[in-house]
Parts: C-alpha cells; sequence; structure tokens
C-alpha cells in the first residue's frame, strides 16, 4: 500500500510540475510603445542576448531589431525591450477598450489571479482594478484582462527621485546625459521604452540623485573598464610540437556543375586562404614553431565537422581555423570544449557565432564594430573639422549610426551633428547644416543608392570630405570625379600595399609558388596564421588570454585588436584600415 501510495504521489507530482511550467513567467513588465507591445527586461550580471533570448522564448535577430547595439555588448542594468508578438510566453488576444491596450488571457485549469499576476509580472491589484468580481474568485475559460501601460512618453513623475525635463529642438540622450551629469543609461532606465531619437515637447524623466545643483554628488568620472575573466585553458602548458586543423569548405566532393555561386565564392576563399596559411608555416618554422597542419574539407552542416573530427590528428589539434558556416562551427566549439583548443572564424559571420564560446575568437570584425571604432578615431583625426553623421531608413544603418555617435561622444564629450534622409527626393536639410567655414566630414554609413545619390547633389560645390561603408569601393553610384573630388574614405579590414617594399616581396614570393596572384583572402590566411601562430610559440595554448600583450611584426594587410564580447562569449577583432581617394589612387590614412 505504502508503495503504491508513493508511486501515485510521484505520478501527482509530476503531473503538477509539468503543468506548472507549460507556462514560462514573465520576468519583465509589459508596455506598449508606438501601439507595440514589449517585455521590458533589465540585464542581469553576466547575461548575454542569447540567455534572454532563452528566457522569453524569443528569436535572438528580434531582440537585436528592437535594441540596436544589443547583440555587440550589454551592460548590467541596461534595460532591452523584447518584442511580446515575436515571443513564445504567455500568448493572448491584444485588445483595446476605452483607448487603453489590454492582453486578453484566458483563464486556463488551475490558474488563479495570482498565478497570472505573477505569469505577466503585473501588480494583482492592478488586475482586480481592471477586473471587477475577479477579487471573489475566477474560473476556467474567464476572460482576464491584463493592462498594458503605454511607454511612449514619461509621465507626469511627482516621485521626488525623478525631474521631468521637456524635449526641446535639437536636444539629444547625449547632451542631455551631459546637462544634467547623468549616465545615458540611468535615463533610459528611468523612461522604458524610450526611443534614441527625441521629440519636441517629449518629456523626460532625469534620476535627481545627479542633477546640476546637487553638490553632495561626486561629477561623473570615466569609467574603469571591466576586466574579463580569464579564458579557462585546457592542457595551456607550453609544448615543443603543435597541431593546427584548418577546416575550409574546398567543396573537393561537389562537381562543378552542381555549385553554386555562394559555394564557388566560398572554395575560392578556402584556397586562397590556405595558400597563405601555408606561406606563414614557413615563415613561422624559420622563428622556431613546429607545428603540423592537418586540412578537411568541413561544408555547411554537422555532419561534416562530425567527420572530420574522427581523425585523430584533427581531434587532438590545439588550434582551429575555420569551419567558415553556423552549423560546423557551434559543434566544433561544443568539442573544443573539452579539448581547450582555440578556435578562429576565418570568414565574416554575425557574433552570435561567439556566444558561449569564450575560447573563440572572430578574425574579421562586424560592421558594427568597426563603425563604432570609427567614432572615437574620427572625432579625434577631424577634431577641428565640422562633423555630419547621416542616418537613413534602413535598420542596420541607424545600428551603426548609433554606436558611431556614441564612440564620438565618448572621445570628443560633444554629440555629434546626425540628419536623416528620409528616402525621398532632395536632401536640402544637409546642404543648410553644412559648415561654410570649415572642412565638412559627412558620414553616411549606408549602402542605399538613393541615400548615396541625394548626399552628393547636396554636397555640390562644398568644401567636403564623404565616409562611407567598406561596400563603397566599387560601387559604381559614386563617380570617379566624386571619389577624388570629396575624399571619398571608407573602412577595409584588408589592404595590400602595392607600392610597400614588404608587400611587394612577399607577393613575388606568392606569385612564385603558386603561380597566381594573391588576393584579401591570401593576405588574410597569412597574417592570421602569423598571428596565432605566434601566439602558440610565445605562450602555448594560453595565447588567448595574452591577446593584449601578443604584437606580430610582418603582417601583410591586416592586424589584431581583440575584444571579449562578453565573460562568456568569445572575442573579436576590431582593427580595420581607414582608405581615402587622393589624386584617383587608394590610400591608407589610418
Amino acid at each position: 500500500m505504502n508503495k503504491l501510495f508513493q508511486l501515485c504521489f510521484i505520478v501527482v507530482l509530476s503531473v503538477l510540475l509539468s503543468a506548472c511550467s507549460s507556462k514560462a513567467q514573465v520576468v519583465g513588465p509589459l508596455q506598449e510603445v508606438n501601439g507595440q507591445s514589449f517585455y521590458f527586461h533589465t540585464v542581469e550580471k553576466g547575461q548575454t542576448l542569447y540567455a534572454i533570448s532563452k528566457i522569453y522564448k524569443c528569436d535572438v535577430n528580434s531582440i537585436a531589431s528592437a535594441n540596436p547595439g544589443a547583440d555587440i555588448s550589454l551592460k548590467e542594468g541596461q534595460i532591452i525591450k523584447i518584442p511580446r508578438d515575436a515571443s513564445g510566453i504567455a500568448k493572448g488576444k491584444t485588445i483595446v477598450r476605452n483607448n487603453k491596450s489590454y492582453i486578453s488571457h484566458t483563464v486556463d485549469k488551475r490558474e488563479t489571479l495570482y498565478s497570472i499576476a505573477k505569469l505577466y509580472n503585473v501588480d494583482i491589484n492592478l488586475l482586480v482594478e481592471n477586473n471587477p468580481g475577479s477579487e471573489n474568485g475566477i474560473k476556467k475559460g474567464q476572460e482576464i484582462l491584463i493592462p498594458i501601460p503605454s511607454a511612449t512618453n514619461a509621465e507626469t513623475n511627482s516621485d521626488k527621485n525623478f525631474h521631468q525635463h521637456e524635449v526641446v529642438a535639437g536636444e539629444t540622450l547625449f547632451a542631455l546625459s551631459r546637462q544634467y551629469k547623468v549616465s545615458v543609461e540611468a535615463i533610459k532606465s528611468a523612461n522604458p521604452g524610450m526611443q534614441e531619437s527625441l521629440s519636441v515637447g517629449q518629456k523626460i524623466n532625469i534620476p535627481v540623485k545627479a542633477l546640476p545643483n546637487d553638490h553632495s554628488i561626486a561629477p561623473i568620472t570615466e569609467t574603469t573598464p571591466t576586466v574579463s575573466t580569464p579564458v579557462v585553458i585546457i592542457g595551456g602548458e607550453k609544448k615543443e610540437k603543435y597541431t593546427a586543423a584548418v577546416l575550409l569548405p574546398f567543396f573537393s566532393q561537389t562537381p562543378d556543375s552542381l555549385m553554386t555561386e555562394r559555394d564557388r565564392t566560398f572554395r575560392d576563399a578556402a584556397i586562397n586562404l590556405y595558400r597563405g596559411i601555408q606561406m606563414a608555416a614557413d615563415t613561422l618554422q624559420n622563428k622556431g614553431l613546429n607545428a603540423t597542419i592537418y586540412v578537411k574539407d568541413v561544408v555547411d552542416g554537422k555532419s561534416s565537422i562530425k567527420a572530420a573530427l574522427t581523425d585523430k590528428g584533427v581531434s587532438k589539434a590545439d588550434l582551429f581555423i575555420g569551419p567558415g558556416f553556423k552549423d560546423p562551427i557551434q559543434e566544433l566549439s561544443i568539442f573544443s570544449q573539452k579539448t581547450g583548443a582555440h578556435i578562429v572564424v576565418p570568414f565574416p559571420l554575425s557574433n552570435k557565432v561567439l556566444l558561449s564560446s569564450p575560447n573563440m575568437s572572430k578574425a574579421c570584425p562586424s560592421e558594427a564594430t568597426v563603425w563604432e571604432a570609427m567614432g572615437g578615431e574620427i572625432a579625434k583625426t577631424f577634431s577641428s573639422d565640422y562633423v555630419v553623421l547621416i542616418n537613413s531608413t534602413d535598420l542596420e544603418d541607424t545600428r551603426k549610426v548609433q554606436v558611431f555617435a556614441q564612440s564620438y561622444w565618448a572621445e570628443r564629450k560633444d554629440s555629434v551633428l546626425t540628419l536623416k534622409y528620409s528616402g525621398q527626393g532632395s536632401f536640402t536639410e544637409l546642404t543648410s547644416k553644412l559648415s561654410k567655414t570649415k572642412r565638412n566630414i559627412v558620414v553616411l554609413p549606408s549602402k542605399d543608392k538613393k541615400a548615396i545619390y541625394a548626399v552628393f547633389e547636396a554636397i555640390k560645390n562644398t568644401n567636403s570630405i564623404v565616409i562611407g561603408p567598406e561596400s563603397w569601393e566599387n560601387l559604381e553610384t559614386i563617380t570617379a570625379d566624386n571619389r577624388n573630388k570629396y575624399q571619398v574614405s571608407y573602412p577595409n579590414t584588408i589592404y595590400l600595399d602595392y607600392n610597400s617594399e614588404k608587400n611587394i616581396e612577399w607577393m613575388e614570393a606568392y606569385r612564385k609558388r603558386f603561380k597566381t596572384e594573391p588576393t584579401e583572402f591570401s593576405v588574410l590566411g597569412y597574417d592570421l596564421f602569423l598571428y596565432y601562430g605566434t601566439g602558440l610559440l610565445f605562450y602555448g595554448k594560453d595565447f588567448p588570454n595574452h591577446f593584449s600583450e601578443l604584437k606580430v611584426q610582418g603582417l601583410q594587410g591586416t592586424g589584431f585588436d581583440f575584444f571579449r564580447t562578453g565573460n562568456e562569449s568569445g572575442f573579436e577583432n576590431k582593427f580595420y584600415h581607414l582608405l581615402q581617394t587622393s589624386d584617383f589612387s587608394i590610400q591608407r590614412i589610418r
């Protein structure tokens, strides 16, 4: 009888646990912004975008789109928006009654008012207020209205902890943070759902504890960078001999007639990358590195990487270069965490591959990372010029504009003038804002051909330099005359100077060995293996903890300046060249 009772208890308990876990609890309050509902989540220490996406059962891309820059870095205490429509938790129909927005929740079996309040992270008294009679009990199938407060503007706030500021023309979040000596993050936290761009007449809550007249508050100082937790390395001691595995998409098993254009692009990149690696291996051998290199054809899909790892030489590698696709990279990441081998991502992929992979690094920086670095660099390089930043209607452009402006502010302690091209017609606003006495530095991080054309029309016959993205390198929309007249400049992670003696010598050696011209990927392969191989030579497998100390001579066309994207995540390279058109030729100015 006792055994039967125990068995029944276990069955009942498992059913209850299953019922309790069928709905995830919302951990952030729900609010409405411009007609769309969001959960407002406060980032906890060490939380990544991937971890937050799991909490809300929401795709990482949806969260990143709602929070430009969040896929680059998150800070403890930062508030981010989770689109309710994209979330897999607490689903219910959104309705509007008496000009107020609600979620219509249908009561399920065993649910109580308390459990619903907890599910949606709302005060139970608020539920009672909006659902008369619910205080006497609710039943299955009953409709419960969950109020969604509006977060478009700060409400009139009599709380002594806040001062209310009404936005005037030209004000930005950066300007307000200067005026009131509080961080932008503190202002955002006091105004959940607030957008980066402010509207005239908008009311903003400013934390009182740092108002200008409060002399008891110490002035804001530069924050000390957070020291990242060292990467845990398995078998980090130096060895006499190392093994590297090159896992690239050579498509050796795919007939040429069946290859797509994308396949051919990756194949050509892989071949040239490997040729550069071979040359670097010879250079490092002369410097004392004893290394065996295994080469495997790893295409997209997990089966390809699993097959490669059955090779004993590959499975014991100290360094992996590749694969070139997300799925095999993630599979290799799981494997390498058992061996302590470092993974190098050689192709320009999303930073998502670095999530939960602390012993991985991306050799090619993302566009957002480059534009963040450029913000500070342009603030320094063109400190005596008049800088104008142009946004477009494209979401990706907005993200680049935001990180550029933040970095510019951090360097110059002043906001950059930001204008937005509407996507229609001429851009007379830009013409009217240009300086008549200073040189204008017009920054447009966009591929939008209409925006590009409008900007060049707006700056006609002015003293201006135009800076755009890497994609402008071969863009036919920009004429040769305009490139030269306005010294069109753009960032590039790889640049081979054909006038440099060291580059000329290296290119001659490459041509002699492979009977062909080197490409950018040939240069990247050489520099990449020279850099990481030198790391093995000096520090063994522990080299990721010495990236800041690793200075390598002899790189041909790129550089390496790594930073940790998060304590649980890997490293991203933020190095770039700034190239400029001058006398109808390209020159490196940074």
